[in-house]
């Protein structure tokens, strides 16, 4: 371990590689090169270490640190801090009636629920109280407010962000103006920050915003227009991405989220809104010379599946129906999730934790293939995770949270979809709704760091079928959003692997392959430099299941399999030696020698 500038570097305790593993020395944020991890001591903590929040804060205290995981600004004033009793809060919690809570709660439009969540009492005034919370647990503000006057603060309080817990423990937040605000998203589901007000972001907070996913939802009025504006100055170079989500203007002058859910807006609406926000460029700076470019510490290129899958990348396979592309994607999944380290003496492999789709084969079907693949080798599969189903549009909202659920719950690293087609219910002539659904897988990956590995079947012949199985019009732009695409072409017996696309390194060469009817996995065959040769020949044959098989039949069935041409294969029938051609009859029949016991003739 050793210490780079304001950052400690050093192996990963996730992934074990060495030197790839960065934690600033200011904030507590780390981040891995290589595997991808980030967060912070709460985040580890939580995610890795799958410690609750009473333990995390024991934690954290056995190692000196305080509850919040960070380090603070030393931009920060040493004049200390009006800090507020907890017993004075108590109190104040204690003065109200239920009756008085209910009349609040309406005046609100928040739940009772959520204002008991955060300590709402009445205090000698007779004003509603609502305690404000720093990263340490201690009170920085009473917030006080009569029913129809502003909110405003105590006397010698400092103001502070309102719900730095969900700001502390999630990497998605979303920012409000104010308490209220805050709370009404979090009824929805959402985790959320209240600022004291919109142009209100000090500088020592703005480390907590590192490599968030930052989402503003201020006020529809000039100062949350300006309070947006001078946000996103202070963010944009330390947050991971952030988005602007408009609120409607029909909701009138000065109204915020809570007018847009009490004026009957659904969450299914709030999350459209999300889709169409308006996306701020992060962490800009100027171009650097090449010199100072190669002095960067930039992670290689790293595969699950070499030549096919990057990691954090999308690959595709396509074909005509019943080639065998689901079986090739199976074996691929079985492959990863086992911790197989070689497939086809092809493709190296990298465990991971996979999510296969099943979206028309059904749950019988699936069963009794993935029960032949593991037999002969009895495969560990704890880490592969499969789901039928029936229907599917990843451009419907509830469908996309379930499936963002599963891939969160189950830890899911790569996602295999099969097939494309039925993922969706748009339509393939309009580039813009292919376009939504790349958009969309895009924003898969680069928000669970996920790989994911799409099926495509080739529904009509066009001159660039071999590209990618066209559909419709819009079908190209799969070939330009993908990093890597094989196709697979021929028949059981003998299927050609072609690499029709590879963004990162140069094409492999077609090679042949062919399924083992008995445990439904790939065999290699043969490279295509070398494909027509004996070998190939004798596998050819024994497609057939025959003692003898016409001439003829093996030229059609070389053809149809994109074997080789007529000449190339009648000059290898010239050069044979494990066969012999019976020209008594008027059609021509290869036979073994070895079943005629004539190897020596």
């Amino acid at each position: 371990m050793e210490i780079v500038g304001n950052q400690i570097k050093g192996d990963c305790p996730i992934c074990d590689k060495e030197r790839h593993f960065y934690a600033s020395i200011d904030t507590g944020q780390f981040d891995c090169k290589s595997c991808g991890i980030q967060g912070n001591a709460i985040t580890y903590l939580r995610d890795y270490e799958h410690k609750n929040n009473n333990q995390i804060t024991e934690c954290l205290k056995s190692c000196g640190i305080n509850g919040n995981g960070y380090v603070l600004s030393t931009s920060r004033s040493n004049i200390p801090c009006k800090y507020f009793d907890e017993g004075l809060v108590e109190r104040y919690v204690n003065n109200i009636s239920n009756d008085k809570l209910k009349e609040f709660a309406q005046e609100r439009g928040l739940p009772v629920e959520v204002l008991k969540k955060y300590k709402i009492g009445i205090n000698e005034r007779g004003e509603f109280s609502l305690p404000v919370y720093d990263i340490e647990g201690k009170i920085r503000d009473i917030r006080r407010k009569r029913i129809g006057s502003d909110t405003i603060s105590s006397a010698g309080a400092e103001v502070f962000l309102f719900g730095i817990e969900d700001l502390l423990l999630n990497n998605r937040i979303f920012v409000t103006e104010g308490e209220w605000s805050k709370m009404a998203l979090e009824v929805q589901g959402y985790p959320s920050i209240g600022v004291p007000g919109a142009s209100i972001l000090k500088d020592e907070w703005v480390t907590y915003f590192m490599n968030k996913e930052v989402n503003i939802v201020y006020d529809l009025d000039s100062g949350g227009e300006n309070g947006t504006k001078r946000l996103i100055k202070k963010l944009k170079s330390i947050a991971k991405e952030i988005k602007v989500i408009h609120l409607p203007k029909e909701l009138g002058e000065g109204k915020d989220i809570r007018d847009f859910f009490n004026n009957g807006g659904s969450k299914e609406q709030f999350e459209e809104l999300i889709r169409q926000a308006e996306i701020v460029k992060c962490g800009e700076s100027i171009p650097l010379s090449l010199s100072e470019f190669m002095k960067q510490d930039i992670p290689p290129l790293e595969f699950y599946i070499s030549d096919l899958l990057p990691k954090k990348g999308k690959g595709m396979v396509s074909a005509q129906a019943n080639i065998g592309k689901s079986i090739l994607s199976q074996n691929l999944a079985l492959a990863m999730a086992s911790g197989k380290e070689n497939f086809l003496g092809k493709f190296s492999i990298s465990p991971a934790r996979v999510l296969y789709l099943d979206l028309e084969m059904g749950e019988s079907a699936l069963k009794e293939r993935f029960q032949k693949m593991r037999a002969q080798e009895n495969l560990t599969v704890d880490n592969l995770f499969v789901k039928y189903l029936p229907s599917l549009n990843l451009l419907k909202v509830q469908d996309n949270q379930l499936l963002e659920r599963w891939i969160t719950d189950l830890k899911i690293e790569v996602l295999i979809i099969d097939p494309l087609g039925n993922a969706w219910l748009g339509n393939e002539n309009e580039q813009e709704q292919v376009s939504r659904l790349t958009a969309y897988l895009n924003n898969l990956i680069d928000k669970y760091k996920i790989s994911i590995l799409i099926n495509h079947h080739w529904r009509k012949s066009t001159k660039a079928f071999r590209t990618g199985g066209q559909m419709a019009a819009g079908s190209y732009r799969w070939e330009a959003w993908l990093d890597c695409h094989i196709t697979l072409e021929g028949t059981s017996a003998g299927i050609t692997v072609s690499n029709q696309k590879n963004r990162n390194r140069s094409r492999f060469r077609p090679f042949i392959t062919k399924i083992n009817e008995q445990n439904l996995w790939f065999e290699f065959l043969a490279d295509y430099e070398n494909k027509f040769d004996e070998n190939t020949l004798l596998t050819l044959f024994d497609s057939f299941g025959l003692e003898k098989v016409a001439i003829p039949k093996l030229i059609k069935q070389a053809k149809e399999q994109r074997i080789c041409s007529e000449t190339t294969l009648r000059k290898l029938l010239k050069d044979m030696t494990l066969f012999r051609i019976d020209k008594e009859g008027k059609t021509h029949y290869l036979i073994k020698k070895d079943l005629l016991n004539d190897i020596s003739s």
